[in-house]
Parts: structure tokens; C-alpha cells; sequence
């Protein structure tokens, strides 16, 4: 990491110029992370004797293939050299590890390993607030909702659904 110049991305051992645009991508995981942290918010948040049991059965199945997503990403870091597809699967899970270079952060914000490393700690914690408003939506629609209980318990579901995450963007620079 850090080895590329200005207005190009590292893209595996090359650096690539930044085309027009490429910026975009950055911007729709932003918005697809907003919408999932809301989504595992409100899920969170619900109460497990109201909902279907189709709900519960989705709610568990997509922590289930997160945990085994954020699994699969581990074996990226094995200095083994992938075929494709399995190459190309194993990149996409990089995202889940909160490794923004994959949205090509580098051109917009420019190639810093510092910025890399603290945009990958602050990911989960910037998840925070999004989960506040949403539970304090929440609220408003249902005052015997413990505002404080479900913000716990909400925030506890989103870091234990991206622990493996979490603990490899922790230990990064290190390995």
C-alpha cells in the first residue's frame, strides 16, 4: 500500500490512472452501507414476538452469509496466487472487510496509507449514527420503546454481524 502516485488506484501488484468518474463507486457503497446498517438497525430494534417468522428466518440467514462472506475474506490474505473466478469473488469480499480501496478511495482522497488505515476504523464507528436516527425514528412511531436499550443492542448486532471484519482491518498493518 502507499506505492502508487497521485490519480491512480492500486489495483492488486499495478496502479491503475483514475478514469472520470471513478469516484462514483465510493458513493454507491456508501449508500448501500447506510441502507444495510438502517436495515440491521430496525430488524435489531423490532420485537422478535411480532414478526414472521419468514422475517427471523431472513434476519438469521443474512448473518449467517456475512459471517461466512467475512470468512471467505480472510483466505485473501493467504499469499497464494488465485484463479479466476475464485480471484475475483475473493476481491468483492474485501468491501465487507471495510477495505475502501476497493471503491478506488484513492481517487477522490488520494493514495495515503494513513487515510487507508483510519477510514477502515472509522467505518463502523461512523455506523453509529445512522443507527440513532433510525431507532429514533423508531421512537416517534413507538414511545414504549428504551430508546438506550435498543440503541445497545442494535450497535452490539451491527459489530458482532462485522467482528471478522473488524478484527481484520484491526490487524492489517501488521500482517
Amino acid at each position: 500500500c502507499g506505492l502508487c502516485m497521485e490519480d491512480t488506484y492500486e489495483s492488486g501488484d499495478k496502479c491503475n490512472v483514475c478514469a472520470d468518474g471513478s469516484g462514483a463507486a465510493f458513493f454507491v457503497a456508501i449508500a448501500c452501507g447506510v441502507i444495510v446498517v438502517a436495515t440491521t438497525a430496525y430488524l435489531a430494534s423490532s420485537d422478535v414476538h411480532k414478526r414472521s417468522r419468514a422475517s427471523s428466518f431472513f434476519s438469521i440467514a443474512v448473518g449467517v452469509q456475512l459471517t461466512a462472506i467475512q470468512t471467505l475474506s480472510v483466505f485473501r490474505t493467504l499469499t497464494l496466487t488465485w484463479v479466476e473466478p475464485l480471484n475475483t469473488i475473493l476481491r468483492t469480499t474485501e468491501l465487507v472487510t471495510f477495505n475502501l480501496g476497493i471503491v478506488r478511495t484513492a481517487c477522490l482522497f488520494g493514495s495515503d496509507p494513513v487515510f487507508e488505515f483510519a477510514s477502515r476504523q472509522l467505518t463502523p464507528i461512523l455506523c453509529v449514527p445512522v443507527i440513532v436516527v433510525v431507532l429514533f425514528w423508531r421512537h416517534r412511531q413507538d414511545r414504549e420503546l428504551n430508546l438506550a436499550r435498543e440503541t445497545c443492542n442494535a450497535v452490539g448486532t451491527v459489530f458482532s454481524a462485522f467482528y471478522i471484519g473488524l478484527l481484520k482491518s484491526c490487524l492489517a498493518p501488521f500482517v
